[in-house]
């Protein structure tokens, strides 16, 4: 968008460089030319116009998260020493709803996470999904959010806490 703009920027002194060169010899052509730079702002205006709209619609529809994010306190961080054998279902507010997962707990530790249920949008979803690993790999749910997907981060790692609590 910022192109389209710069390119009918450029358009606009290039025509007014040509009409005020040429067409000055009368009062008539002096009028046109005026109402040229009425012309052309009306465009300039219409272009912002334009520009605004599309920004909005990208912010809505490109970005999961506001842009100030209020970060959430998680719940404490589970003590790993005391995870039962077993499988555990548990469900936590993500962004668009519910998400549930399933943890599975084998040798006193977390084996498996596996995300059963959510609403929320794919794109966002999948990369919030890393924290998976990262719990899995440290044992724990003290694991960093995502950025840009900090709410289905936070319902991930919230439902987890639920289900081993």
């Amino acid at each position: 968008m910022l192109v389209i703009l710069v390119v009918l920027t450029c358009m606009s002194l290039l025509l007014r460089k040509v009409f005020n060169k040429s067409l000055m010899t009368s009062r008539f052509l002096r009028d046109a030319d005026l109402s040229f730079d009425g012309f052309i702002k009306a465009i300039g205006l219409m272009t912002i116009g334009v520009l605004s709209l599309n920004l909005i619609a990208y912010a809505n529809t490109y970005h999961q998260e506001p842009l100030e994010v209020r970060l959430e306190h998680q719940v404490d961080d589970l003590d790993s020493s005391i995870y039962q054998d077993g499988i555990y279902i548990g469900s936590a507010q993500g962004f668009n709803g519910m998400v549930t997962v399933q943890v599975i707990v084998e040798n006193n530790a977390m084996t498996s996470i596996e995300v059963l249920e959510h609403s929320d949008d794919p794109p966002w979803f999948d990369r919030a999904q890393t924290v998976i690993d990262d719990m899995i790999g440290s044992q724990g749910t003290d694991v960093d959010v995502v950025s840009g997907a900090t709410y289905s981060s936070n319902g991930i790692i919230n439902a987890v806490i639920d289900a081993l609590d």
